[in-house]
């Protein structure tokens, strides 16, 4: 091979290199994105749905109108993630995972007072467990828009959580 031919392949390949480096940079951080779009979507419509259930099934007046409150909050919550992640190119689930159908199933065989400890409970684990992911993606995610739904959202679903842990209190 020629010292000519050599720097081409030489600079052919690091051409590539540095085109596979920089489409690879932004996939890893849009792949988190679109993790947490997913995640965030499928929360939401969990509690829309339990709050449906809630508000069909509960005897208490305290827990219906806090599942009417999580059935209405999330779903505007909800739509405003959908505004941004379509504009941004992420995917937002439309129906529960199995998992979630699995809850909501479980959940409406109970009745009576059982129904009410445990969609509240059920409510208190999810919201902490929600909480902790927006804080973290407030914390490290990479989409502006995103962050900026996030620090949005947050404060309600600490409303949220705090109302759920009252009326479990009030349960006891």
């Amino acid at each position: 091979m020629s010292p000519r031919s050599f720097s081409l392949f030489v600079l052919s390949a690091c051409s590539v290199l540095l085109s596979a480096l920089a489409q690879s940079e932004p996939r890893a951080p849009k792949a988190a994105e679109a993790d947490f779009v997913a995640q965030a979507a499928k929360s939401g419509q969990l509690a829309v749905e339990l709050g449906r259930v809630a508000m069909r099934k509960s005897s208490d007046a305290l827990v219906q109108n806090y599942g009417k409150s999580m059935a209405t909050e999330h779903q505007a919550a909800g739509d405003r993630l959908k505004k941004v992640a379509d504009a941004r190119g992420y995917a937002v689930p439309t129906l529960l995972d199995e998992q979630g159908q699995l809850l909501v199933e479980d959940l409406q065989k109970a009745t009576g007072k059982d129904f009410d400890h445990r969609y509240v409970r059920q409510m208190v684990a999810e919201h902490r467990r929600v909480i902790g992911e927006f804080e973290k993606y407030a914390a490290e995610g990479q989409d502006s828009e995103l962050k900026a739904w996030v620090t949005e959202t947050l404060p309600v679903l600490k409303t949220h959580l705090a109302k759920a842990e009252e009326i479990q209190r009030s349960m006891s």
